[in-house]
């Protein structure tokens, strides 16, 4: 489940958005986190008929007591085909290189084109 509570200065939730957190077999392989974000709300300007845009994202997991892993950041260019037929999510996905089965993903995502962040909490993997 999701918990979009906002927890930088100037964050907001994403309504829609999900986090999901996957790893391969076998037990201790690297797990993935992916994101689904409603294409809506992400800022994407049609130059020369194709929709682009930039999102940086910054993760962290963080274990029982709350102590973060470490801050990764990724940027993420969005490119879509021309065409007024857009897709209902941008999705994304980062490998986080560590097994975080115990553990939670905090998530920010910057629309760099609108200047907006939103934060996402992952429960964890089973």
């Amino acid at each position: 489940m999701i918990s979009g509570r906002a927890r930088l200065p100037g964050a907001r939730e994403l309504p829609g958005a999900t986090v999901e957190l996957t790893r391969s077999q076998p037990e201790g392989s690297p797990t993935r986190v992916r994101l689904r974000l409603p294409v809506e709300s992400v800022t994407l300007p049609a130059p020369d008929g194709g929709r682009q845009g930039m999102l940086t994202l910054f993760l962290t997991a963080l274990d029982e007591e709350g102590t973060s892993l470490g801050l990764r950041q990724r940027f993420h260019p969005i490119v879509l085909p021309p065409g007024d037929a857009l897709p209902p999510w941008v999705v994304l996905e980062v490998e986080m290189g560590t097994d975080l089965t115990a553990h939670r993903v905090a998530v920010a995502v910057h629309d760099q084109l609108q200047a907006t962040v939103w934060t996402l909490l992952s429960s964890g993997t089973s």
